[in-house]
């Protein structure tokens, strides 16, 4: 464990990519600020880490990196030379007697060398089920690993046990903690809506986002198809008496415009056999209508059986999960233990190309408990989908029994006093 100190000691902490990497690092840099280090974030300049980061009022540097993984020998050669270009950048910002702590992926090999090469205490956070390959690298340097699940996989399926690694869970943002179980009737009253999340990461999933326009135009089939026969509200031909719906969809920045024309298109085709619109114009009567644009703290309550609203990122992140009864979410480390923490049911969809399948064993945490729902890419189809969601809803209670047995630690507050104890 760190010692306590006489002067101001500072923490540089490497994290970017995704939000995925850069969250937990954002809410261990909240405590070590509380104990008195000083921090300063190295990341990449590709992402949405600027922004971020700008909000929190924390200084960073940006650095020029590529990724290493996935790409081909050319752009392997490119990321290992500008990895080497980047750590000898840092030899002038990293100095002797910082302590570093990394959040993997690729810009955490440039701030690990060279902490390595001066010997500064080094320390690093995996938030995947599978350890990636810079941390798998990295490791035998480190004085600590800390780990986000109990059976964390080295990448040879061997689970690590010896005293360097501790499990600490992943930190993520402390609002999660504030909200409330929620709670479906197991006899619904007419009208109940059900709140769906749907969230593709901080990137967006083109695969999540098709899955779910094709989902709810199935759905506004099936209910056109029985509502002359049922004479009632709801999505009852697709999914049995589950009421009304609403979904809150994040697209994705870079996927919003794609994911608004899909929409459209559903309507173009005539899947529906109405005319609605993605305008934000009055819906009523007509089986589906979507909304476009900056989310408000819950969509609008619409008369339609199914009530779409898409947006291109959602900021507020704790009333959206606050207003939800379920989400549906691919399986970073960071939205399962948010889902987890808001007691949310989740039905993952990981992302069938993630190294050594990390994502799938990411939910596999949370599923083998009875507490959620693992959907493949191959067997994701708007059947499953539906069928996926109707048995987490006659189950829901016993569901959020469940998620609420799984132990959630502090994980902030253990990685940070470890580093840097008040």
């Amino acid at each position: 464990m760190g010692k306590k100190r006489t002067r101001t000691t500072r923490v540089i902490l490497a994290a970017g990519g995704t939000g995925g990497h850069l969250y937990p690092a954002i809410s261990v840099a909240d405590v070590l600020t509380n104990n008195g280090a000083q921090v300063i974030f190295l990341v990449s300049n590709k992402g949405i880490e600027k922004q971020i980061l700008e909000q929190h009022g924390y200084p960073y540097l940006e650095q020029r990196i590529s990724g290493f993984m996935g790409g081909s020998a050319l752009s392997k050669v490119r990321s290992l030379y500008s990895i080497m270009r980047q750590s000898l950048a840092l030899m002038g910002v990293v100095r002797k007697g910082d302590t570093v702590i990394v959040f993997g992926g690729f810009v955490s090999m440039p701030a690990a060398s060279v902490a390595i090469l001066k010997r500064c205490p080094l320390y690093i956070h995996e938030q995947n089920a599978v350890m990636g390959r810079a941390n798998k690298l990295l490791s035998k340097y480190a004085r600590t690993v800390f780990l986000s699940y109990p059976r964390t996989q080295d990448g040879g399926d061997k689970h690590h046990v010896n005293s360097k690694f501790i499990v600490s869970g992943n930190p993520i943002r402390n609002l999660f903690s504030n909200i409330q179980p929620n709670h479906i009737p197991a006899v619904r009253p007419e009208g109940h809506t059900l709140n769906i999340l749907v969230l593709g990461g901080s990137q967006g999933s083109r695969f999540i986002n098709n899955l779910i326009i094709d989902t709810v135009f199935h759905i506004a089939n099936s209910e056109q198809g029985n509502s002359g026969a049922t004479g009632t509200t709801g999505a009852t031909g697709a999914t049995g008496a589950i009421g009304r719906i609403q979904v809150m969809h994040q697209a994705g920045g870079k996927l919003y415009d794609e994911a608004r024309q899909g929409y459209t298109r559903g309507y173009s085709r005539g899947n529906t056999g109405n005319t609605g619109t993605t305008d934000g114009t009055d819906g009523t009567g007509k089986h589906i209508h979507v909304e476009t644009g900056v989310p408000p703290n819950e969509p609008a309550p619409r008369n339609a059986p199914i009530s779409v609203h898409v947006v291109p990122y959602i900021d507020d992140m704790f009333s959206a999960y606050e207003w939800s009864h379920l989400v549906v979410s691919r399986s970073g480390s960071s939205s399962v233990f948010e889902s987890l923490q808001a007691c949310r049911p989740c039905i993952f969809v990981p992302f069938a190309k993630a190294i050594d399948n990390h994502q799938y064993h990411n939910a596999e945490f949370i599923a083998h408990a009875g507490a959620g729902v693992i959907l493949t890419e191959s067997d994701a189809t708007p059947e499953n989908l539906i069928n996926s969601i109707l048995a987490m809803v006659n189950s829901y209670d016993s569901i959020v029994s469940k998620l609420a047995t799984i132990e959630i630690k502090n994980s902030s507050e253990i990685i940070a006093n470890h580093i840097f104890p008040k």
